[in-house]
């Protein structure tokens, strides 16, 4: 079960921070994690 969410949960990680590699996904969800810590 935890192998089904662990997919599930990569693909809607990909799907919301589209990128062509690691070091661009970790940027894209630092500065959506910056951007949230304001509201």
């Amino acid at each position: 079960m935890e192998a089904v969410v662990a997919t599930v949960l990569a693909q809607e990680i990909l799907e919301k921070f589209s990128s062509d590699n690691l070091e661009e996904l970790k940027e894209a969800v630092a500065q959506h994690r910056d951007y949230t810590k304001n509201y």
